[in-house]
């Protein structure tokens, strides 16, 4: 499709495509099958360089990304971008009414759904509930803005600073080692429902201060330590690499 000019008017006459959701960065409205992101706090310099990041991701098609598939002009200005929709809930909103055995089902495609865009070297960047979707068959990560490309030395490459998010320096840029921290924390979250997961401390807040509040039986208060020695390791662990385990420790202990 090519790119969509709409005036202030036609965009105010437009759905909102989440009305509930408050995100003072952008609006999503609905067009035909389309979803329209329109940005509202974005300075010149930046909006300029969304452009050109938006302009590259077109010619790059992923089953695994919400693809942009045209720029959005409103009165003749870039403001946005349109993508396909995708009828889906975010994760965190899609596993709150599920079973366990369904949890450890949709976290163990979230996980290699990962992995393949770390194959094919795109870094997600901020990682976060609202920017993985889900249909309950297959995950798709939505914030475009935010990826980049392992080893990408180029600005255009290169994902949002996630350091607002967590506490070690060498993770400001972006890398398969922050994303994989990411969906590990976010996968504990997932899995112990009834409790605030603080994912920005450090590893050694982590385990001090939280592990023990939980009191998790010792099997596997080792086993979620393990996650952590990606840290160490020179090939992060990712989740479906122990989420079986867990499921396992469930089935055969009926207090977890």
């Amino acid at each position: 499709m090519k790119d969509l000019y709409l005036s202030s008017e036609e965009l105010y006459d437009l759905e909102s495509a989440f009305p509930n959701v408050n995100n003072t960065e952008s609006v999503l409205y609905r067009y035909n099958n389309y979803i329209l992101k329109v940005f509202n706090t974005i300075n010149p310099y930046d909006l300029n360089r969304l452009k050109a990041r938006l302009s590259f991701w077109q010619q790059k098609q992923y089953d695994f990304l919400i693809n942009p598939e045209f720029l959005l002009y409103i009165d003749k200005e870039f403001n946005g971008f349109g993508a396909k929709e995708f009828p889906s809930k975010n994760i965190e909103n899609y596993s709150r009414n599920i079973s366990f055995e369904e949890k450890i089902r949709i976290l163990k495609i979230f996980s290699l759904t990962l992995k393949k865009a770390h194959n094919n070297g795109i870094i997600i960047g901020d990682l976060n509930n609202n920017n993985v979707l889900t249909n309950g068959k297959e995950i798709k990560f939505c914030d475009i803005n935010s990826m980049g490309f392992v080893g990408a030395i180029s600005p255009l490459m290169i994902p949002c600073t996630l350091e607002r998010n967590m506490n070690i320096s060498e993770w400001d840029k972006g890398t398969i080692k922050s994303d994989i921290f990411l969906i590990n924390t976010m996968v504990l979250n997932i899995l112990i429902t009834n409790h605030e997961f603080p994912f920005y401390l450090s590893i050694n807040n982590y385990m001090n201060n939280y592990m023990n509040k939980i009191n998790l039986p010792g099997e596997l208060y080792d086993m979620f330590i393990h996650i952590y020695d990606i840290f160490n390791e020179s090939n992060p662990i990712y989740p479906h690499e122990y989420l079986d385990t867990i499921k396992e420790y469930k089935r055969t202990r009926q207090n977890f």
